[in-house]
């Protein structure tokens, strides 16, 4: 698996327990559950040979870092990384996207200093570039995601164009990317920010 973080939902239909560095369980990731992905770590010669490296909603309903140990028998359904649960595919631009709306509540769209752009309202579409090392979470802000797209009307009124999610970025650069709140760690598709295919 690839080693940055990754937005994610789980496919797996049993509960899979997370704990802390000390092993104390914290919470878990149900089916259908909205997390963040870390990275995993292998260990050749140990039994578990991997441990995973999440953030969820806490017992608590803290957004927490933590760990999953042990042999996951299926990574593709547990790790399965949102941009595969679009809406809608599409190209624009020569990229690959996955449309997305904006659901259940207002979020804020930011720059990759973490500056706001706008506050995206409910039932605005947005679209993720489908390569996975360009729909990474931020590094600092750990609830954002990575988009390139948003449906905006344009200025002068008329229908809805895809444009870049940073709008005064020019065309060219990762500057045209920008950072969209997915909700988390609000972690149901009743509760997410992010509409996919699963609501």
């Amino acid at each position: 698996m690839s080693e940055f973080p990754r937005f994610c939902v789980s496919n797996w239909a049993s509960s899979i327990q997370v704990v802390d560095g000390n092993n104390v369980a914290i919470g878990s990731i149900k089916l259908n559950d909205f997390f963040r992905w870390e990275r995993v770590t292998y260990y050749e010669f140990k039994i578990p040979p991997k441990t995973y490296y999440v953030r969820i909603r806490n017992n608590a309903g803290i957004w927490q870092a933590g760990q999953i140990r042990g042999q996951v028998q299926d990574e593709p359904a547990l790790f399965r990384p949102v941009v595969a649960v679009g809406l809608a595919s599409f190209t624009w631009n020569g990229l690959s996207l996955r449309r997305f709306t904006i659901q259940n509540f207002s979020v804020h769209l930011r720059r990759m200093d973490n500056s706001q752009i706008a506050i995206l309202p409910v039932g605005t579409a947005i679209a993720a570039n489908a390569v996975l090392s360009e729909s990474v979470m931020g590094a600092t802000q750990t609830t954002l995601w990575r988009i390139a797209a948003v449906l905006r009307a344009p200025a002068g009124g008329g229908n809805p164009v895809w444009t870049w999610a940073n709008p005064d970025a020019g065309a060219t650069g990762a500057n045209r990317y920008a950072f969209v709140d997915t909700g988390l760690p609000a972690n149901r598709p009743t509760t997410i920010a992010i509409r996919t295919s699963l609501a």
